[in-house]
Order: structure tokens, then C-alpha cells, then sequence
């Protein structure tokens, strides 16, 4: 059963679920990271077909839409710009708290809480968030927040298991958001 109440936000994964970034796959994680190579492929990062007219819609509907990923905060905000996409909020990898000495990757529920004060969800209670994303790992990440979770199904590479984190809605396309959202 699809969960009912209400989405005041959205916040989403940035790689295979707003973009697919699988020409940036072999770059991104390694030791031996290019930036300047990542830098070149970003323009060639797409939106997944459906976005464009989705983000119009939540626009339409006052409904903020913000990032929350363990991609890398440069690389992310390369690609919105490349492809002029507009967000509320990047929160990435590090989060806002960022120690570089430590480098400590902050877990997605941690992200989501930083996101909670940004100041275009001040007043957005933690259950009226929506968060989508293509992983098992999104899923019980949004759980563990506390807020409700779509499973982006358009591009993953673990579809069962993401069925297995029982997801309060399931996107096929990234159009499936403006049924959800209304």
C-alpha cells in the first residue's frame, strides 16, 4: 500500500536516479581520481528522460527539490550546471560539517538531517520528506531518517534488492513522481 501522507519535499540520490553519470562509474570512486577527466565527462552526465517535465511540475506545486549523495559535491554541482538544473540544496558525501582530515563519509540519514536545515525546509517535519533513490541502501537510509522513501527502479543495478527495503513507493519512471506528489 502507498504511503498517504503528505510531501511538502523532495530530496533526491544524484547518480542513476536524477542523472545517469555511468561515463563517470570508472573515475569517480578510484585513488586515482582525474578531476580534471570527471571534470570533461560531466557534460555527457543526462538527465533520465521524464525529469524535466517532473521538475516543472513540483515547481508548479511549491515543493522544493534538493540532492542528497555520496558522489562528490564539485562533480554534482558540474553536472546541474551543464545541464541547467536547478536544485535547492546539494548535500553530498561529506556533508556540511566537512573534516577533511578525517574524510569521514557521512551516512545518507545524516545528510537528510543536515538537509532538515536548509532554509527552504524550515518547518518541514521529517515525515512530509520524500527521498528517492536507486539502492537498497537509499531505502533504509530514508527509513532510518525517518522520511518517506521512493525506489527509482529506472536504472539500478539491484532491482530485487531494492524491492527487499519495502519502499513506500515505487518509480518506475521519473515521471511516477508527479502522480505521487499531487
Amino acid at each position: 500500500m502507498e504511503n498517504t501522507k503528505p510531501i511538502n519535499a523532495v530530496i533526491t540520490d544524484f547518480d542513476f536516479t536524477l542523472y545517469n553519470t555511468r561515463t563517470l562509474e570508472p573515475y569517480k570512486w578510484s585513488k586515482e581520481r582525474n578531476d580534471k577527466l570527471v571534470k570533461q565527462l560531466t557534460a555527457s552526465c543526462t538527465l533520465y528522460d521524464g525529469w524535466r517535465d517532473t521538475l516543472l511540475v513540483l515547481k508548479w506545486l511549491g515543493l522544493p527539490l534538493g540532492i542528497v549523495s555520496h558522489n562528490v559535491k564539485g562533480t554534482i554541482q558540474q553536472t546541474l550546471k551543464a545541464t541547467e538544473v536547478a536544485v535547492v540544496f546539494v548535500l553530498a558525501r561529506y556533508g556540511r560539517n566537512f573534516d577533511y582530515d578525517n574524510k569521514r563519509v557521512v551516512p545518507k540519514s545524516e545528510l537528510l538531517e543536515q538537509a532538515l536545515e536548509e532554509p527552504c525546509l524550515q518547518g518541514v517535519k521529517r515525515e512530509n520528506v520524500l527521498y528517492l533513490g536507486d539502492t537498497q541502501y537509499d531505502v533504509l537510509e530514508s527509513k532510518r531518517f525517518g522520511c518517506q522513501s521512493g525506489a527509482c527502479f529506472w536504472d539500478t543495478n539491484e532491482p530485487e534488492l531494492l524491492e527487499q527495503a519495502n519502499p513506500d513507493y515505487r518509480l518506475y519512471t521519473p515521471t511516477d513522481l508527479q502522480y505521487i506528489v499531487q
